[in-house]
């Protein structure tokens, strides 16, 4: 597993584990942050885990497997995304879709789903070498 691949299940394990603090985050930002903007605490975790964010994707760049101009604040907000709206809106998806979001085996579909999706879009795609160039296409072939 590399170690992109480890924030992602991390940070899916954490927040499918501790649903509580799901539920609290959610409600500290219907209060608009107004206990936490008081927390010196918050910035001086947040700012490592961005930096350590930063290193893996300077390291993926280097060995030629990410993409360039990653944003690492982005791509950990997607990962937080991925991972817990599930978790936040699990009932009213549950109705809505028919689907009980908390089946073990419906989460661990989702895991390997944000996994996926993070994956596409750090990886440097195969298919932007252009080896040869494309044969020109005339209008009578596109009718």
């Amino acid at each position: 597993m590399t170690a992109l691949e480890r924030l992602v299940v991390f940070t899916f394990d954490f927040f499918e584990n501790n649903e509580t603090l799901v539920r609290l985050t959610r409600a500290e930002n219907t209060l608009a942050g107004r206990y936490v903007r008081h927390s010196r605490m918050i910035e001086a975790m947040s700012t490592p885990l961005i930096d350590a964010i930063n290193g893996l994707l300077r390291r993926g760049l280097v060995e030629g497997v990410f993409r360039e101009e990653i944003d690492a604040l982005q791509l950990y907000v997607s990962i937080v995304t991925l991972s817990a709206h599930h978790i936040s809106n699990r009932r009213i998806l549950s109705v809505a879709f028919g689907q009980d979001l908390g089946d073990p085996e419906w989460t661990a579909a989702r895991r390997g789903h944000a996994i996926s999706l993070v994956r596409a879009y750090v990886l440097k795609p195969a298919s932007s070498v252009i080896t040869e160039q494309p044969s020109p296409v005339s209008k009578r072939s596109l009718q």
